[in-house]
């Protein structure tokens, strides 16, 4: 009895079980995928009597949970189907086949035409020839026509030339899908006739949401070539990319349709461009200016294979003849930003025009100076800019003459003009001035460095300057170096041949294998000079003495320090007439003396100064001011500098471009204590 009791609960709790399983798995539809629609692959259907036909159904989704169907006809008499849609075609007439889904109640039909005998096909086509879908738009149904109409031959099958552009399926169903053109075919079941669909899928319409004008700022040379600017569409693929364009004023530049525009004179105006929906417009400033023109006679350099080109100093660029040769051209802009640049030359050939990593082929093609453009050049922070020109092809050989530069740039420009260009290419001379003490001084004793990085040729690196001359080192070629001595005559002129002979400086005592001549050009006077190999990276003593001989005349010795035999070197001793003067104006200074060298930086220390007074006292001397000469004064070139290093010594830097720049007339002082010198007079009067 137990038994039993207990098995009929199992069974019960297992019903119930069931029976919640069951509940759950349905009422809450807990992983059920219900139907959505129901389609048949043949929605007509041709036949003869007698014939069997299959439908197939197609159950969406795919993953359906429940796919069960209902077959029916609506006329048994002309066609009856079972329950796997076969269809028998009984007799002549019209019959619905229908199917209906268990799940949802979905219908799919199948119009099923029966005729008594076989009616063939002569001809199909489809009832639209061209079609216009847009790119992911909506579907288009396309119909097959046949001929005649009654055929009972009407199984087809639809095709696309493209289904990257857009897909068919087998009811004539055209989805979009990229744009551009597919062909759409409907083919008999033969394959003995078709007809086709041209569809075209224009790109989805996307509206514009901004546009902007790059450059947003245009600069451009008066007279010079035009400059495009172009409209930026935000977002890049939309749809309605027309423009219009305006500008505020018209006799200073003009605009075309394409953004091209054309400086015609000095002036500001502001472009304008709105959309073609007329809903956007950006604006872009225009500035129009008169173009500097830098004369390569005063600016430019042949830098790299100097015998292929010569820059002289009224006619600029001539006799340039190798294309391996660089003609530089430096010009000092204020203001960061951008340039356009045209040139003026004359001669038939093509050259390359380089500024920075930009660089542009011109074609030079005139008997006359000509302006060629060139194009635009962008400077990220004001400093020297260098324009490189070289040859690319000549005609005859010559790659003609360029006269000028034309620089249409905002803001100041700092180029040498109006001024002499000899001086100007040369770069400016700068000095440290050193400040005697009250009492008389006859001694001036300075040593001088000149670093690796500052070795440059035809370099004047004068340590011991007085009032009337100078004594320092020279650089003067690959081959010769000098220790020079010169001092002025009271006349002044520079020719010495008109000196009148109680004017002229009188040689007292030269040191050994020391040249006495005179010179002339800058002043004149007697100079003095020893070839003498010195190397850069040490350090040279030099010692001048000033001393009046109570006769109304001054006597002038320099003495060098050479380090290569250890000894006190006399250079020479001349005697200045008319003169009563103990030493003055004491100062050093550095100078380039080769036009064609101007484009080099040049660099020199000076340390350890030292007066040594009538009375025997030798004073240390720290306070230094600089100076430079009239081409840093007239403005037309800035690379100039000088001041006090770490270590104490005073430096003075010139020549080469470079963007630092030192006021005139600064003031330093040495930090360093300074080596008082051991220097034996009595000895010095020995020296031969």
């Amino acid at each position: 009895m137990r038994t039993l009791l207990s098995k009929s609960m199992l069974v019960l709790y297992a019903i119930i079980s069931l029976a919640f399983f069951v509940s759950c798995s349905s009422e809450d539809g807990i992983g059920v995928v219900p139907v959505t629609g129901v389609k048949i692959n043949h929605p007509t259907l041709s036949s003869v009597e007698g014939d069997v036909d299959t439908l197939v159904v197609t159950v969406l989704p795919m993953d359906a949970t429940n796919r069960s169907v209902v077959w029916s006809s609506s006329d048994n008499s002309v066609a009856k189907v079972n329950k796997g849609g076969v269809v028998s075609s009984i007799s002549a007439g019209e019959a619905i086949i229908s199917v209906t889904t268990d799940d949802g109640e979905m219908i799919g039909r199948s119009v099923v035409t029966v005729s008594k005998d076989v009616i063939p096909l002569t001809g199909i086509k489809i009832d639209q020839t061209t079609l216009s879908l847009e790119e992911g738009g909506d579907a288009a149904t396309l119909l097959a026509i046949f001929t005649p109409k009654n055929t009972t031959e009407r199984d087809v099958t639809w095709s696309s030339s493209d289904e990257t552009l857009a897909v068919v399926d087998e009811v004539g169903v055209v989805t979009p899908l990229n744009d551009g053109e597919v062909v759409i075919t409907v083919t008999a079941k033969d394959k003995s006739k078709s007809g086709n669909c041209i569809v075209t899928i224009t790109p989805k319409y996307v509206p514009v949401i901004g546009v902007k004008i790059d450059p947003s700022l245009l600069v451009l040379i008066e007279g010079g070539e035009p400059k495009s600017i172009v409209a930026v569409f935000t977002p890049e693929n939309a749809s309605n990319k027309n423009l219009t364009w305006s500008i505020s004023d018209k006799t200073v530049a003009t605009i075309d349709e394409l953004g091209v525009v054309t400086p015609l004179k000095a002036g500001e105006a502001v472009i304008t461009v709105v959309t073609g929906d007329r809903v956007k417009r950006a604006t872009c400033d225009v500035t129009v200016i008169v173009p500097t023109v830098v004369e390569l006679g005063g600016n430019s350099y042949v830098t790299v294979e100097r015998s292929g080109a010569k820059i002289d100093h009224n006619r600029g660029l001539i006799s340039w003849v190798d294309a391996k040769s660089v003609i530089s051209t430096y010009f000092y802009m204020h203001e960061a930003g951008t340039f356009d640049l045209d040139i003026e030359a004359q001669g038939h050939s093509e050259i390359t025009v380089k500024c920075g990593d930009k660089a542009y082929n011109v074609k030079v093609d005139s008997d006359e100076f000509t302006r060629f453009g060139v194009g635009t050049f962008t400077v990220e922070k004001p400093g020297y800019v260098c324009v490189d020109l070289q040859g690319v092809s000549a005609a005859s050989g010559n790659f003609g003459q360029v006269k000028a530069l034309l620089v249409g740039a905002k803001g100041k420009m700092t180029y040498v003009h109006d001024f002499e260009n000899y001086w100007g290419r040369r770069g400016p001379s700068v000095h440290m001035k050193y400040n005697l003490p009250a009492e008389d001084v006859e001694w001036f004793y300075n040593e001088v460095t000149v670093p690796k990085e500052g070795e440059t040729m035809s370099s004047y690196y004068m340590a011991a300057g007085f009032g009337e001359g100078y004594f320092g080192m020279q650089y003067n070629s690959g081959t010769e170096r000098r220790v020079l001595f010169s001092l002025w005559s009271p006349y002044v002129t520079d020719k010495p041949g008109d000196i009148p002979e109680e004017y002229r400086i009188v040689l007292k005592k030269k040191g050994r294998d020391v040249y006495i001549g005179e010179f002339g050009n800058e002043g004149s006077g007697g100079q003095s000079y020893l070839r003498y190999n010195w190397t850069a990276g040490e350090t040279y003593k030099f010692l001048m003495q000033v001393h009046p001989d109570g006769n109304g005349n001054t006597i002038y010795t320099a003495y060098f320090f050479a380090t290569d035999d250890n000894e006190w070197r006399l250079i020479a001793s001349f005697m200045r007439p008319k003169t009563d003067t103990w030493y003055t104006n004491s100062h050093s200074f550095l100078e380039n003396f080769s036009p064609e060298q101007g484009y080099l930086t040049r660099e020199v220390k000076f340390s350890n100064q030292w007066a040594h007074s009538v009375s025997g006292q030798w004073i240390r001397l720290k306070n230094a001011t600089f100076t430079h000469d009239a081409t840093a004064s007239a403005g037309v070139r800035l690379d100039f500098a000088g001041g006090v290093l770490d270590n104490g010594s005073f430096y003075l830097k010139m020549g080469g471009f470079f963007n630092e720049t030192t006021k005139g007339y600064t003031n330093f002082i040495s930090t360093y204590e300074g080596v008082k010198p051991d220097v034996d007079f009595d000895f010095l009067e020995t020296i031969k």
